[in-house]
């Protein structure tokens, strides 16, 4: 049970000692022989790794600790079981056996997290602030854009307080992005922000009476505390998937309280309702283990399968994900206003390298003595390492200065594109360059690389990224992608190719980003339906 509890905190790596009696110590050796033997067996019977620790018991009596470690690989003793022979003595305490005798109690002391206070700081070195949603003391903080969500907000936070979440209003006049700054500090208090906005109008049109209304769709826009944006949610959604989504594994064999499960073989075959004593029988029977997959179902949806077995597969998937992952690190390179043609060179040859690897380059330039009142030299060269650079590199930060030094930040340009995947042809119905309308059934996702044909499936056309002057064009060219812009992807939608007038192909480059020369590509590719 303590290691249970001791995962739920986020310490999977628990070890146990038993610690033996100190030189210095209350009671004969015989009441310590018993008391050692004595934890011995219940270690043993109980099936854990254990390990001794001579001289490590209090003076009363041994006792078992249970050891956890942090994120940074350190020791804390916090769980303790002692054996006391002594304090009952000194109590004269006794007890009435079922032989009406009288006998002496042995005193067990029991802790199961040692001191509070030592305990919470152990916790909060080990999740770096950053606690499950079920610890924070402060799990959500719900933030308006405009004043027009103030109400909102309120609602939403009424509700989330109603369905016990630990919820708090943050209803200043700020931009969002200032509120998020300054809520950053506590971070260590926060488990996710919501920020609520108000989706684009849908129009609903009444055939009867030729009226128009507009429904306003509210939704709360979701980050965690890392400010990684969420998928965004109706506030009955978002409390139904964070009920139902409590950070903890699911429950197997004993675990399981419901009476009546419906179970499911391993092999997928249906096996019907039965009772968890039947479903447990058939799991020992199988040396399988028992493993609820949908707690909320009714009844809850039980399946057979080799818990242990599965969890390593899933570990090496995600040991697996993580290689292919790259962590993009800063690099800094330093310019003096007087940095001859060949340094130049090299440190260009140095940026060019970290940007190739994909790692962001901090350019410095530092001023000393009398060069402080030419700055415009400094501001010169950093000039000719943008220009040197505009092909493989975007400008993060411009050039500004922070203290005695100018600072420009920079990152690799990455060479995004837009992939068409094919899902299927309309029937009666051919694809021809000289058609005037073609309708198709297509997936449209954005990419960070424009992959080369060999890299395609046989259904998928890659085209570049066109290039915007401003964000608002950008989002109007790109609202293939769906709300949000250029970065949120969109599954399955229908997109109309014409080509019949000049106004035509700019509704097609506009709508769907193809042009009459990647169109005429497409239809040499694709098949008759």
């Amino acid at each position: 049970m303590l290691v249970r509890i001791y995962k739920q905190f986020g310490f999977h790596d628990v070890s146990v000692r038993l610690s033996l009696r100190p030189e210095k110590r209350a009671g004969s050796d015989d009441v310590w022989d018993k008391a050692e033997q004595g934890l011995r067996e219940a270690l043993t019977a109980c099936g854990v790794e254990w390990g001794e620790l001579p001289g490590e018991g209090a003076f009363y009596g041994p006792k078992i600790e249970y050891h956890v470690k942090d994120a940074l690989g350190r020791s804390w003793q916090c769980g303790t079981l002692q054996l006391d022979f002594v304090l009952p003595e000194r109590l004269d305490a006794e007890y009435v056996t079922e032989n009406n005798d009288r006998a002496r109690p042995v005193m067990l002391h029991r802790a199961i997290l040692g001191s509070l206070e030592r305990f919470v700081g152990i916790l909060i070195e080990n999740h770096a602030g950053s606690f499950p949603l079920w610890l924070a003391p402060v799990q959500m903080v719900i933030m308006n854009i405009t004043e027009n969500q103030a109400d909102y907000c309120r609602e939403v936070a009424a509700k989330l307080q109603a369905a016990g979440f630990r919820a708090e209003l943050d209803l200043r006049n700020e931009k969002s992005v200032t509120k998020s700054a300054t809520t950053a500090n506590t971070v260590s208090l926060i488990k996710s922000l919501s920020a609520i906005k108000r989706n684009k109008k849908t129009k609903l049109r009444y055939a009867a009476k030729r009226k128009t209304w507009v429904l306003w769709i509210w939704m709360i826009s979701l980050r965690n505390c890392s400010k990684k944006s969420l998928m965004p949610s109706s506030i009955i959604n978002f409390i139904g998937v964070f009920i139902i989504a409590q950070e903890r594994e699911a429950r197997i064999n004993g675990e399981i309280t419901a009476k009546e499960v419906r179970l499911i073989s391993e092999s997928g075959e249906q096996l019907g309702v039965v009772s968890v004593r039947e479903a447990l029988a058939m799991a020992e029977g199988q040396d399988v283990d028992l493993v609820e997959i949908s707690p909320t179902a009714k009844p809850p949806v039980c399946k057979l399968m080799d818990y242990g077995k599965y969890k390593y597969q899933q570990a090496k998937k995600r040991d697996e994900a993580k290689k292919n992952q790259k962590q993009v690190q800063i690099k800094e390179i330093k310019f003096r206003p007087g940095t001859d043609e060949g340094d130049y060179q090299i440190k260009m040859r140095n940026i060019n390298r970290f940007l190739a690897d994909g790692d962001k380059v901090k350019v410095t330039l530092r001023f000393r003595g009398r060069e402080m009142a030419h700055q415009q030299l400094g501001a010169q060269l950093l000039e000719r390492v943008k220009e040197d650079l505009a092909e493989v590199a975007q400008i993060e930060s411009f050039p500004k200065m922070e203290g005695r030094q100018m600072v420009m930040m920079i990152a690799p340009k990455k060479n995004k594109a837009i992939i068409f995947r094919l899902l299927r042809l309309p029937l009666r119905s051919k694809f021809s360059i000289a058609a005037k309308t073609v309708a198709l059934w297509v997936q449209v996702f954005e990419t960070d690389v424009l992959k080369p044909p060999n890299a395609l499936s046989d259904n998928e056309w890659s085209f570049p990224m066109p290039k915007m002057k401003t964000k608002s064009s950008a989002k109007k060219r790109f609202k293939v992608l769906g709300n949000g812009g250029v970065k949120r992807a969109h599954a399955f939608k229908r997109h109309i190719l014409t080509k019949k007038t000049t106004k035509n192909k700019r509704q097609l480059r506009g709508t769907s980003m193809v042009n009459d020369r990647d169109l005429a590509s497409v239809a040499k590719m694709l098949p008759y339906a």
